[in-house]
């Protein structure tokens, strides 16, 4: 007969302070191939991609395919990555709905704020994932430069006075993270010089738009344009949603 041992005990004084439950939605960066093939596994979050695939298939879009595909390069199109990101965060909000569990707060950065819109029902799934949709398109139809982002381990502070007029700080992170944007030649040399100096740096998959940048002023009306079409009745977010 066996005997257990236990290699590991901490034990910790409960206080009986309830600590938040926070939802946090990811931005450009987290999409991955096959990131839904196996989570499509799962009934509620199928049922959640078929409810999205639907409203995507007469734009000419396979969001199945998308989800589950192992080519390389579907992320490539920026459309693909926004509509999959999307797809991915609803059938997770519903999953965990489902449980019975609800955020104290809810948090989310660049497209990662249409996950919060749906989290805090201010957005219905189809108006969540057309407008993800109508991101997808503004980006593909307006011409911008050749661009990239890159994440880097330094804060606002510090990495202001050593950035490139080129590059923006695009993204203030936290004390010691932030992230830039520009043209995709400055942001590769740039990034090049501080991993030299022994900073982090890294580029981030954004499919060479800089986002969150003056590059991509002109977006801005054309995205307006279509979600004005895809989002029926505005409505303001709850005191959960953080922005």
């Amino acid at each position: 007969m066996e005997v257990a041992s236990c290699l590991n005990r901490d034990v910790k004084h409960f206080t009986g302070f309830k600590r938040p439950v926070v939802w946090v939605y990811s931005g450009m960066g987290s999409q991955w191939c096959e990131m839904g093939a196996d989570l499509m596994k799962i009934p509620i979050f199928e049922k959640s991609i078929e409810n999205c695939h639907n409203i995507l298939a007469p734009r000419g879009l396979n969001l199945k395919e998308i989800l589950s595909s192992s080519d390389p390069t579907t992320f490539d199109n920026i459309l693909h990555s926004f509509v999959g990101i999307a797809a991915i965060q609803i059938g997770l909000t519903d999953i965990l709905r489902r449980l019975g569990m609800e955020p104290d707060y809810i948090i989310g950065h660049s497209v990662g704020e249409l996950g919060c819109a749906y989290a805090d029902g201010c957005f219905t799934a189809e108006e969540m994932i057309l407008s993800a949709y109508s991101r997808g398109m503004a980006s593909i139809e307006t011409k911008v430069v050749f661009g990239s982002m890159a994440a880097v381990g330094l804060g606002y502070r510090k990495l202001r006075t050593m950035v490139p007029d080129e590059i923006e700080i695009a993204c203030h992170n936290s004390a010691d993270s932030s992230t830039i944007s520009g043209p995709a030649d400055k942001i590769a040399d740039f990034v090049q010089e501080l991993k030299s100096k022994n900073i982090f740096a890294k580029e981030v998959q954004c499919s060479n738009i800089p986002y969150h940048s003056k590059y991509i002023a002109e977006m801005g009306p054309k995205l307006l344009s279509r979600l004005n079409e895809v989002i029926n009745t505005p409505k303001k977010r709850s005191s959960k949603w953080l922005s």
